[in-house]
This record gives structure tokens, sequence and C-alpha cells, in this order.
């Protein structure tokens, strides 16, 4: 089973991308700052994190960065409702996809079955 960590620091998307995730049968875990997602990945073997550019502490970029240097094979989609961060900036920093908030279902299920290739 894919094992995918979502990080937001609004327990609505996280909640909402859990259940979205969970019918696909993904098995999904949430991580409501970088520290907490660092700790996760530390004891979790993740296929792809999903996290919020812009959370509170630390940055979704930090964490990107992060797992670029730390877990190379784990893919990362960066989402944020800021239109002032670009797709280009997220996948210059190693990010597989970017999502825009709001999103739809579709479109947010339909990224990460490309990652896996679905």
């Amino acid at each position: 089973m894919k094992k995918i960590l979502v990080v937001d620091d609004e327990n609505s998307i996280t909640d909402a991308c859990v259940q979205l995730l969970e019918t696909k049968n993904y098995k999904a875990d949430t991580a409501r700052s970088v520290k907490e997602a660092k700790e996760k990945l530390k004891n979790v073997e993740f296929d792809i994190v999903i996290s919020d550019v812009f959370l509170q502490g630390e940055t979704g970029m930090v964490l990107l960065r992060y797992i670029r240097e730390n877990y190379p094979d784990t893919g990362v989609i960066m989402m944020t409702g800021n239109p002032e961060v670009s797709e280009a900036e997220c996948r210059r920093e190693g990010a597989f996809d970017y999502i825009s908030k709001p999103f739809e279902a579709k479109e947010f299920l339909n990224k990460v079955n490309v990652f896996f290739k679905v």
C-alpha cells in the first residue's frame, strides 16, 4: 500500500486530503508542521509527501529541501493558496508537482495518481 504524508497546519485541508486519498486505498498520515513531518519521515518510509508551502514556523519549502537532501526517492507535491508562489519555483527546488488551493478532488487525486503512474 502506498504511504502518503500530508503536511498542512489547517485541519480542514489535512482531513479533506486524507479522505480523498483513502478513497483510492492510499495510506495517509498527517503532520501539522515541518518539525512534526521530519519526525514522521524518520520513522516511516513515505512514498510521497504533499505539503503546503506556508506553514507556521518553518515553511514547506524548507521541508521540500530537507526531503530532497535526505529522502531523494520520496516524491513531493507542494500546494498553496498564495498566487505569489510559482509552480516553477517549487519544481526548481525539486517538487514533482504543484497544486493550487482550493483544489478540485479530481485534480488532487489525478496529480497523486500521475506520481504513482496509476
